[in-house]
Formats: C-alpha cells, structure tokens, sequence
C-alpha cells in the first residue's frame, strides 16, 4: 500500500464545484460536512453526508447526491477506508458524466482524479494512470472554460491538481508494487513564500535495539528480554505530514543543512496553501515546546503550525 498525504488543499470539498446545488443543501456540504472534517469528527462528518444523500436521492437529484456522496467517499478516504470510498466514487462518477454542464465537466475531472489517488494507494497503477489521464484532459477545458469566466481560483485549482497529478504518477514508477511508502508534499521557500514544488516519499524501516541498550531509558518495571524492534519513520495514520526542504544550514533546527527534507506534522487545521507569503520580518517563530509557526504577510490571514518530527538527509551527505 502507498500512504499519501494529500494537502489539505487538494481534498475533494475544497475542489468541488457547487454552484449547480440548491444553496441549503449546498452550505451544508461546504459549511457543515467540511467543518466537521477540519475539526477532526470525520464519523461525524461521513454521517452528515449520508443524510444529505438520502436528500438529495429522495428528491431524484441524482446529481446533487453524486456530489454528497463524494464528500462521504472523502470521509472514507480519511479513515483509510480505500476500497469504500473507491466505490461510493465510482458510483457518484456514473451520475455526474450524465450532467451535462461545464462546471458538472470540472467536477467529472476531480472525481476521476480522486479515483486515480485512491488507485495508486491500492496499487493499482493501470487504473490510476488512467483515471489521471482522464482528470488531466477534463481538467485542461476546465482551465480554458475558467479563464473565460474570469474565475482565477478555479484556474489556479486546475493547474495544482495537474501538477500534482504529474508528481505522483513520477512516484508510482518509483515505488515497486507491493512495497508500503509514505507520500508526502513538498514544500520550499521561493521568494518568501511557502510553496509547494513536488512531492516525495520515503519507505518505512524498522531498527532491532538490544534489551540492554533499550533498558536505561524504560521505566524501572519494563525488562526488555530481547531484540526491541522499533519503527521508522512512526507516522500516525490520522495526522497530517509534509515535507520542507530546508534552504539553508540551521534553518528552523541546529542540526538542519540545506537541501535536507524536513518532516512536520501540521497542528493547524489545514496544511499551507500552494502560496502562503510569508511576512519579511520574522517569517517563523519556534516556541519553546519545538513547534514552528509560519506567519503570513497579509494581515488577518491563517497562520501554518508544524510540529517537527524527522529530519532526513541525502545518502551522499554525512550525517
């Protein structure tokens, strides 16, 4: 299995298009479903968008409850419930092909992409290079039929889910199937702007400890009697991680050098958009508890919280 970390930004409620929904149903699915997401109840959240559903189908609005059930298979997605959600997508893509519309065309793109990340997690990388084709030729009308509408947002949507598309496709060649990786975004100051430039992803190891080298830092009444398997890199499976490459030595820790890959956990509800500016006059602050805030330039907007976990090095440099 391939674990990816998908930016905040990049989720399905923040993609899809939801002006051809009747406004209540629609504040429920942009306001309700995906506040619940960031707040961390996503049972909560998959429930709500079941009863939307039952709505939706009740009323024969196939379309409207295609889109409720792709903010469900989302819910899914984030409990790592993949072969679910893969077919609660496949269900709702059936309905919104039929939808003839530009913006039913954008959102035909965004599930075919959803589907492709949900292959490439399963292994399943003919059918996940396909879904990505499909995103990717629905996607490039949508920039066109965007930039018409004078709609830059959308525009800047399509072009970051095709270069992400094109990141993890690069990854899939590289990980062999049936190997279990860990996907994550990559991030680089450019500018003064935290911008995300690729993706990269690391294999999961596990380091044997002798009981007599683990003992000295358990607690007195834990006696190792062997070898101490211990993981790396442990990675909770319901947090959120992304990689910062760091652009000079001793950026944000002692021990960074340049071009090293930072591991953070995000302690703030979402992780960093693909351009948060950051301000010129202390664009970060640690606290004393280790954790990184990244403050923006533009007054009023969310700051980024990290927590850093691992710090990995290119095998050509010395540790």
């Amino acid at each position: 299995m391939r674990w990816i970390c998908v930016p905040e930004d990049l989720t399905l409620p923040q993609l899809l298009a939801l002006e051809e929904v009747p406004p209540a149903l629609g504040d429920m699915l942009q306001e309700q479903v995906h506040v619940l997401v960031i707040a961390g109840q996503v049972e909560e959240s998959l429930a709500l968008s079941e009863q939307i559903f039952a709505t939706a189908w009740a009323d024969h609005h196939r379309y409207i409850a295609a889109l409720a059930l792709l903010h469900k298979a989302d819910a899914l997605f984030r409990l790592q419930c993949w072969e679910a959600a893969l077919e609660d997508a496949q269900r709702a893509l059936r309905w919104i092909e039929v939808h003839l519309t530009k913006i039913a065309r954008y959102n035909e793109a965004i599930t075919h992409y959803f589907l492709g990340l949900l292959h490439t997690i399963l292994h399943a990388d003919t059918q996940a290079t396909r879904a990505f084709i499909h995103a990717q030729a629905r996607l490039d009308e949508s920039e066109r039929h965007w930039g018409y509408q004078d709609h830059s947002d959308r525009v800047r949507q399509c072009q970051n889910v095709i270069r992400w598309m094109k990141d993890l496709r690069v990854l899939q060649m590289e990980t062999p199937p049936g190997d279990f990786s860990i996907t994550l975004a990559c991030y680089e100051m450019i500018n003064r702007a935290l911008v995300r430039t690729s993706a990269t992803h690391f294999s999961p190891f596990e380091v044997s400890i002798p009981g007599e080298v683990l003992a000295p830092h358990l607690p007195p009444r834990f006696i190792p009697l062997d070898l101490a398997a211990l993981p790396f890199l442990p990675l909770h499976p319901h947090a959120h991680y992304l990689a910062l490459k760091i652009p000079a030595d001793g950026y944000l820790l002692p021990e960074s050098r340049v071009d090293d890959l930072l591991v953070m956990e995000t302690a703030t509800p979402t992780s960093p958009g693909a351009d948060l500016v950051l301000g010129t006059d202390q664009p970060f602050i640690r606290r004393t508890d280790g954790r990184v805030i990244f403050r923006p330039h533009q007054r009023g907007s969310d700051s980024f919280e990290g927590i850093p976990r691992w710090l990995i090095r290119e095998e050509a440099q010395e540790l």
